[in-house]
């Protein structure tokens, strides 16, 4: 009787549709993405990803000291 009497007043708010058994997220996969690359002459291989962001660690190293590419950065 006393969950009755709590929850009777709050009936009327509940949701009268059956809940969704699954929830749609419309989210990007980041690992369905991944590719794998090869690369060099011994077919190293490496993800795209942390390939990019050596390739550009070591582009950001030889713009600092040649300086027509520092010309081309600004």
């Amino acid at each position: 009787m006393e969950l009755q009497e709590t929850f009777a007043p709050l009936m009327r708010f509940r949701n009268r549709r059956p809940p969704s058994t699954f929830v749609r997220l419309s989210l990007p996969d980041r690992i369905k993405r991944r590719h794998w690359i090869i690369y060099g002459p011994s077919g190293e291989g490496a993800f795209a990803e942390t390939y990019r962001e050596r390739l550009e660690a070591l582009v950001k190293d030889l713009a600092a000291d040649n300086p027509a590419l520092q010309r081309l950065q600004i």
